[in-house]
């Protein structure tokens, strides 16, 4: 179940597209990087705020920024680098991502 975040970094963007995500394209972003203001905003509802493209973010308040899913292998971005990645069981892919994310989380609270 997808999540909107209030805020990612050009660099996290650029990852999250490097590594699985569809919806935009790296060499679209890389251009623009930290000069031009993207507001990433939902088509199908496009009243609410969406999400803000920063050059820098409170990395206190959220660790990760996202998780992409490329060729049997997710990532784990935040902190403007690929925290963790995990090869994962193609046909179980949800769970598996799942099973990562909260692993990944229950060490950062060590």
């Amino acid at each position: 179940n997808a999540k909107k975040i209030d805020e990612i970094t050009y660099t996290e963007l650029l990852l999250l597209g490097e590594n699985g995500a569809e919806v935009f394209h790296p060499l679209a972003i890389e251009p623009v990087k930290d000069i031009i203001p993207i507001h990433i905003r939902n088509t199908n509802k496009p009243e609410e705020i969406g999400t803000f493209v920063v050059k820098t973010r409170d990395f206190k308040k959220n660790k990760v920024a996202s998780i992409a899913y490329k060729d049997g292998m997710i990532s784990i971005i935040g902190n403007n680098t690929i925290i963790a990645t995990k090869n994962i069981n193609k046909s179980n892919k949800e769970t598996e991502i799942k099973k990562a994310y909260s692993l990944y989380i229950l060490n950062c609270k060590n």
